[in-house]
Formats: structure tokens, sequence, C-alpha cells
């Protein structure tokens, strides 16, 4: 693992890319996204929809927080996160909207500053069309807090995390995991461990067993979930699958952006690991009673869902 990630900052590795849902792409050859070494590039993005129509018609500054959500969609599929942006270009195609799309940058990169262009444009392609953004991300620059590294997780940092935050073993519908049993990545902001990605290998099979961001709204769970699909695949693995519990809507929309799929639902998942582990709270987020088990899985094959 550690000559994996070595290889990621060398610029040895291959090109990768990444398709959106736009229909643009294949009708003219592009992608949305492509990713080398440490450096993201993203095309030029228009307020498109997921079902291809344009999205807040007449309305910049919505077509403009379109746009952004398209590119977070897109860093996170490659490993990056908006805070990693280092340049903006905006395309506009009506002067008087410039303070409108300015507020819905500054809303978005007030923290992050990257450099920056607005430019007026006579057209776009699509007339319904009033903007269109492209940037450029450098996964390795620092970001808010210091810097960052990644690392092998050691037995000691995936018993502290997990004895903190999950009690042990972990139980999933698969197995029962102890700390001995699994593999993960340690993501450091400075001296602080930020975040942890855990799993195990089973043929060609991987279970993402944790995922914890200790420090949140930074990205580090994102990017280190982007690590750990990107390694997972070099070892052959064309399937990876976790749970969730029934409460953890937050958790289930983060893993549905980054291409995973509802498989199954494990009823009284949890009633049945309250008699291993007893202290699994009965209630969860904003008062739910935890039961059931939410299984999704992200497809690596080739015909699937690269995790490359």
């Amino acid at each position: 693992m550690r000559s994996i990630l070595g290889k990621m900052h060398t610029g040895e590795e291959p090109i990768r890319r990444w398709q959106s849902a736009s229909p643009y792409e294949a009708k003219v050859g592009f992608c949305r996204a492509l990713r080398t070494a440490d450096r993201i590039l993203l095309a030029g993005t228009a307020p498109i929809g997921p079902g291809g129509k344009t999205v807040s018609p007449g309305d910049a500054q919505g077509q403009a927080m379109r746009c952004f959500e398209i590119l977070d969609e897109a860093l996170g599929q490659l490993g990056g996160h908006r805070s990693d942006i280092v340049r903006t270009r905006v395309f506009l195609t009506r002067r008087s909207d410039w303070e409108a799309v300015a507020r819905a940058h500054g809303q978005v990169f007030g923290e992050i500053r990257p450099v920056a262009t607005f430019v007026v444009v006579r057209e776009l392609l699509d007339p319904d069309w009033l903007l269109e953004i492209e940037a450029e991300a450098i996964v390795t620059a620092c970001v808010p807090g210091g810097a960052v590294r990644i690392e092998p997780a050691s037995e000691q940092a995936v018993r502290r995390v997990w004895t903190d935050r999950w009690g042990v073993p972990i139980i999933t519908p698969s197995k029962r995991y102890s700390v001995e049993d699994v593999e993960g990545l340690v993501l450091f902001r400075g001296g602080e461990l930020a975040a942890l990605v855990t799993w195990c290998i089973s043929g060609r099979s991987a279970e993402i067993v944790s995922l914890d961001a200790l420090v949140e709204g930074a990205g580090y769970g994102s990017r280190l979930l982007g690590f750990a699909e990107r390694h997972l695949a070099d070892r052959g693995v064309r399937r990876v699958h976790l749970v969730t519990s029934n409460d953890n809507v937050r958790a289930f929309g983060f893993y549905i952006h980054r291409g995973y799929r509802l498989r199954r639902v494990h009823l009284d998942a949890l009633e049945s690991a309250r008699e291993i582990k007893p202290g699994i709270p009965e209630l969860g987020s904003d008062g739910i009673r935890l039961r059931d088990l939410w299984e999704l899985e992200k497809d690596c094959s080739e015909d699937g869902d690269a995790c490359e």
C-alpha cells in the first residue's frame, strides 16, 4: 500500500477520467473531469439537471449553484474536494448577471479563494444557459487547517477511532469485524488524525467497514474514500459494498452521490446486533428508531462505475 500511495504524488499514474450525465459529453467527445497525478481539470460546466434539462431558467445565481454542484460531484469522483480548487473561469452571456453570479461564487469559495476570471461572451451552445463554469484543482494543495497526508492505518489508530465512535467489534450483515480483520488508510491534517477508512477484501469484493471524518466539513472523508476505492481497484476488487443505519440519511446521500446504489435493506439487523453489542442505542439521528441496515454497493468492473 505504501508504494501505491507514494506513486500518487510522482506523476507516474495513468490519466483518470469521469463522465457526468450530460448528453453533450458523448456527442462532442469529452469528459467532465480528468485527473493526472495531483491535478484535476474540470471542463466547462453548464447548468444541466439530472434529466438533461437546463436548471433555473433565467436565474443566473441558481444556474451558478447548479454548476458548482456538478463540479463538486466530479471532484469527489476523482478523489478531490472543493477546497482543492485553485482556479475558476466563469463565462457569462449577460454582463448584468455578474453580481448575482459573484455572490454565488463567494458563497462557495469565500474561504478557499482560488484565482478567478469572469468573461462576458456573446452566447453559449444552449440559449437557456446564462453561464458556464470551468475549474482546475490541485489535490495536494494545502487546505484550511494545514497540509494533508495519507498513509496506511496502524492497528492503534483503528482501535482508537473504533473504540471512540463505534465500539469493538463492528458488526455488519457480512461479518463481525475486529481490529485485526481490516486494512485501512488514515488522513492526517498536520499532526492531527482527521479521517479513517477501513475495509476487508474477500476475493474480488471488498466491504468498507468504517469511514470516519473526525474533522467535518473539510471533505476529508470523501477524499479518503476515493483513495481507498482506487487502491482496492488496483488490487483487483470489482465490487465495493458497505452498510449504514436506517437513520443516517446524510450518509446515504453521501454514498449515492459518489456512485453507490442501494442493493438491499437488512430488516431488523440492528436488533440482532444488540444481542452481541447491547450498547447500540435504540434511537439515532432525529430520534429515529435504529432497526435496519441499508446496504449499498459500487460496481468497479469495466462496465460499471469505475473506482479507479
